[in-house]
């Protein structure tokens, strides 16, 4: 077989089977910043709810690009052409959110907003509709949201970020430029206070960074 449906194999030095498992099952490949003859790939089986992570240093940066630049080929093969960049299958999205609340009825309406402000109120739920859609040629089929999670926008600290509580649901439509997905979660500043947004803000706006591990 070829594409996406043919195995990949670890081997030793007597090329012995060390493992193996079809390329669909790669998750994730790089190569390092640091140490440009080394390279990486995650891979998992949802039949058993096991991950691998995978990490090789090659006798050269040539040799550590032709292993990537064959697994992108093989990638690419298995889905629509998208960007190659260095080895890399690029791919774009665009994102929008909604922030929503309860009203005196129960019925959810949008958050109170001052131009581009959303007015919070620490007693209320806040629900956020996160619309996800691929802008590029590429097809990537996102199978799952695993997490939301809120941050100051002046930090890439992952410890400054909150995961929001379960559940985080995600819905797959299609429309003609491909798939789009929606993802909702919720967020209850009573049992998530996020200090970094309350404290010492003197009533003044602050950013906040959104992210979604899909």
């Amino acid at each position: 077989s070829s594409g996406i449906n043919a195995e990949y194999g670890i081997l030793d030095e007597n090329k012995e089977v060390l493992h193996s498992d079809p390329v669909k099952s790669v998750l994730y490949c790089t190569k390092s910043a640091s140490l440009p003859n080394c390279f990486a790939f995650t891979s998992g089986k949802k039949d058993t709810g096991m991950y691998y992570c995978h990490a090789f240093k090659c006798t050269s940066k040539d040799v550590c690009m032709r292993v990537l630049n064959t697994m992108a080929t093989t990638f690419n093969k298995g889905f629509k052409k998208g960007s190659i960049t260095d080895g890399t299958l690029e791919f774009e999205f665009d994102l929008s959110m909604e922030m929503l609340e309860e009203d005196a009825t129960g019925n959810l309406v949008p958050v109170a907003q001052d131009k581009d402000v959303f007015k919070l109120r620490e007693t209320k739920l806040h629900h956020l509709i996160i619309t996800v859609r691929q802008s590029n040629s590429s097809t990537l089929i996102l199978e799952r949201c695993c997490g939301l999670f809120l941050g100051p926008a002046d930090s890439t600290d992952p410890e400054n970020f909150s995961l929001l509580d379960m559940p985080i649901e995600m819905e797959m439509g299609t429309v003609a430029t491909g798939p789009i997905y929606v993802i909702k979660g919720i967020w209850d500043p009573a049992a998530q206070p996020c200090h970094w947004l309350t404290h010492d803000n003197k009533g003044q706006a602050k950013a906040v960074s959104i992210a979604i591990d899909v």
